[in-house]
């Protein structure tokens, strides 16, 4: 018997994996707010430009967790919208940058996205405050605290390599939010996030640009203190925060408070030497939403608090 597709079967196929495609990338662009295609491609390719395993490990995260999030017929909206996959793609590539390559990390992989979905799926039920990069924190954490343990090797730490420039250390801050490790790859990450949203870029220039203004002064007064480690961390802290209180449509000066705040909180925690990735950014964004209300304008994207609020079809 000779099978000849139809067109219509044909169609399907390339209309699903042009869905699965968007999904994707849409779940990539979720790591900077926004849910587009292009600004998945762009932190794709700047991944992959950094090291072709990261772009890999993204791609394999986020596709678990929007396959995960499809069979258990979660809500088509928020899957689409990338809110489902974006922990998976930043936790995957997290993953990849700080261990090596062997089948413990896949392992990892594999059960990371399965677990920073369900985390996910429990935010966007219970409604109160986004998730935003908790279950990547939760499970870089737990990697941490016991990767060793299960077969986990950890890559050579970089060394820090001190205050930059303004315009370097911004864009590198924003190109380490997601792994990317130039300076040069934040410009198309930028140019992709100013495509979609002029006050989320603005919100992500100022919030770096602060940061740094902050650790030019605390350098200067005290040359050999805290203030002057984990520059990078403490820049992409205040991005995050600035950036998605703007998300949230929240006004200038919660999203300011909101990067002074993740700031303070980077040199508490590591005053202690804790291990903290983007939780200071997680807390001072809960706190700015629960103190505020949005302020919503044609030039800002429906708030983070409300946008799982609007999509009621979460199982």
């Amino acid at each position: 018997m000779n099978f000849k597709p139809s067109a219509i079967s044909l169609q399907k196929i390339k209309t699903g994996l042009g869905c699965s495609v968007k999904t994707a990338l849409a779940g990539i662009g979720q790591i900077y707010f926004q849910p587009t295609p292009l600004s998945g491609a762009a932190i794709l390719l700047a991944l992959c430009l950094t090291r072709a395993e990261l772009a890999a490990a993204c791609l394999l995260g986020v596709g678990i967790a929007s396959l995960l999030a499809w069979a258990c017929g979660f809500s088509r909206s928020l899957l689409t919208s990338g809110l489902y996959g974006y922990n998976a793609a930043l936790t995957s590539a997290g993953l990849c940058a700080l261990y090596q390559p062997n089948l413990a990390l896949l392992g990892w992989i594999c059960a990371a996205s399965i677990a920073t979905t369900m985390l996910s799926h429990a935010f966007l039920r219970w409604q109160r405050l986004p998730a935003l990069t908790l279950p990547f924190v939760l499970a870089m954490l737990l990697a941490h605290a016991v990767g060793p343990v299960g077969g986990l090797l950890a890559q050579a730490k970089a060394s820090n390599a001190g205050l930059q420039g303004p315009l370097s250390f911004l864009l590198l801050a924003l190109a380490q939010v997601s792994f990317i490790g130039h300076a040069a790859l934040g410009v198309p990450v930028l140019a992709a996030l100013a495509l979609h949203c002029r006050q989320q870029a603005l919100s992500a220039t100022a919030g770096g640009l602060l940061a740094w203004c902050c650790l030019a002064a605390g350098a200067a007064m005290w040359p050999d203190s805290i203030i002057t480690l984990n520059t990078g961390a403490i820049g992409l802290n205040c991005i995050l925060a600035a950036q998605g209180l703007a998300a949230a449509g929240r006004a200038w000066r919660w999203r300011i408070g909101g990067a002074l705040a993740s700031l303070l909180l980077c040199c508490c925690a590591t005053q202690l030497g804790l291990a903290y990735f983007t939780l200071p950014f997680i807390l001072a964004s809960w706190g700015m939403l629960v103190c505020s209300a949005p302020r919503m304008s044609p030039s800002s994207p429906q708030p983070v608090s409300e946008r799982s609020e609007s999509a009621a079809e979460v199982a």
